[in-house]
């Protein structure tokens, strides 16, 4: 009982000291997570959805494009509430899914978002929406009302100076970029005043809402999904889900534009470029997810054949990422047509583009396990190593977790591939470190003995 009291003490304390002041609402709220950690976790999943998702993995960090939406974003700087604490980089995702995502720190524009939009005041509402839910913290928001959620001992946890696994798990998918409805408001509103006030026409907010749902459609539509069917992605599942409906949003801003000056420019840089840009890697990366559906529907022919199509037209400036990513999607679809001599290697040259996307690992590994031959388990073996190696060795994660992670699918898949080829040294070696990292599974059952 004594126990119990003290927890719901701390827990009462906590409640009361982690009030503060809304940058953007100018409300106080009840907020469980310090800026520090805030940070800490929109690095974690800036880090881990670049390099460990196929739906939104690959981003491009640097490069004129990448320069030209910093840009945009560094002209809000002047009206941003948390300038001086949170400062916001930008990259762009290889996914043709006209969509923008944000985590503190970092705002994500895949590039099929960019390649919808009809102009640069557009864009720039896009990417002063996604400002916006870093200004008015959404994501330590959703972190508060999720450990209101959980058990007290995680909120001792939080209290006691770390962060408990089960945010780490939250970090490492795209589900802390989904917000509310009412937080996608306040982002529009954010949206629209520091594009405005950087000298965008703020009538070019509600246009851009309305152009991302037009290009929704047709996004679908060329990959003959329909919304409301079982095998709708999930991703976009939550995109539609999570976001108020287009006319409620159009309204809104229209209704809030009056506040502010009627002119303002369309472009400031050279936008055509971009969007051309843009264009060209979108419609690739749509054809090689429409690939993706066909494969689904074991229509092999017709999936090789965009896949030999998309392959041949990468041009010749095409980014490591984009690359990857292309790579990394034949690979996928060759997987799900049973095809694993195929999706091996297109996976292996999805990792000589760019060496740290584990996902194109664990795409080659697994399929050299599937096909059953010894050259292929052998290779298999070898691509397992390299993955642990690597992510072992990830600065990125070395910096921000102060320790050196191993990858537990590429343990296990060292593990099965190991003992199929009767390694008998390095069967024991990593089934030992799998039993030591990870606990007693199937895996060790079957194969550690």
């Amino acid at each position: 009982m004594e126990t119990r009291a003290k927890a719901l003490l701390l827990i009462t304390f906590s409640l009361i000291i982690g009030c503060a002041v809304n940058p953007v609402t100018r409300k106080r709220e009840l907020i469980l997570l310090s800026t520090g950690k805030e940070r800490y976790i929109g690095t974690l999943s800036f880090l881990k959805i670049n390099k460990e998702t196929l739906e939104e993995g690959c981003f491009v960090k640097s490069g004129p494009a990448v320069e030209y939406l910093q840009k945009i974003v560094n002209s809000f700087m002047p009206f941003y509430e948390r300038a001086g604490s949170m400062p916001v980089q930008v990259a762009i995702a290889m996914s043709a899914v006209p969509n923008a995502w944000s985590v503190p720190g970092y705002i994500v524009v895949n590039v099929g978002l960019i390649a919808c939009m009809e102009n640069e005041a557009q864009l720039a509402f896009v990417l002063g929406h996604e400002l916006g839910h870093v200004a008015a913290r959404h994501t330590a928001e959703k972190y508060t009302q999720s450990v209101l959620l959980s058990v007290g001992t995680q909120i001792l946890g939080v209290y006691a100076g770390s962060i408990p696994k089960a945010i780490g798990d939250i970090a490492a998918s795209a589900y802390i970029a989904s917000y509310s409805r009412s937080q996608e408001l306040i982002a529009d509103a954010q949206g629209l005043k520091y594009m405005a006030l950087a000298g965008y026409n703020p009538s070019q907010s509600y246009a851009a809402l309305m152009q991302v749902e037009n290009c929704t459609r047709k996004y679908l539509k060329n990959l003959g999904i329909d919304p409301k069917s079982a095998g709708f992605f999930g991703f976009l599942q939550r995109i539609f889900a999570d976001h108020p409906g287009t006319q409620k949003r159009v309204m809104e801003l229209k209704f809030k534009a009056a506040d502010y000056a009627p002119t303002g420019v369309l472009n400031r840089g050279n936008f055509p470029w971009l969007k051309r840009w843009a264009y060209v890697r979108a419609d690739l990366l749509g054809k090689m997810e429409r690939a993706v559906i066909l494969a689904n529907k074991d229509k092999y022919d017709e999936a090789q054949k965009i896949i030999g199509l998309v392959i041949r037209s990468l041009p010749s400036d095409s980014e490591p990422a984009f690359i990857c990513k292309i790579y990394t999607l034949a690979a996928y679809a060759y997987y799900k047509l049973e095809d694993y001599y195929m999706a091996q290697q297109m996976a292996i040259k999805a990792i000589r583009a760019r060496e740290d996307y584990y996902v194109a690992y664990k795409i080659a590994g697994i399929s050299g396990i599937k096909d059953g031959s010894d050259p292929h388990v052998a290779k298999s073996l070898e691509i397992f190593e390299e993955c642990l190696s690597k992510k072992f060795n990830d600065r990125d994660y070395n910096r921000l977790l102060r320790k050196r992670p191993l990858d537990e699918t590429c343990l296990k898949g060292a593990v099965i591939a190991s003992c199929k080829l009767d390694h008998e040294e390095k069967c024991r070696k990593y089934c030992r470190l799998l039993y030591r990292r990870f606990g007693v599974s199937k895996v060790l059952l079957r194969y550690c003995r």
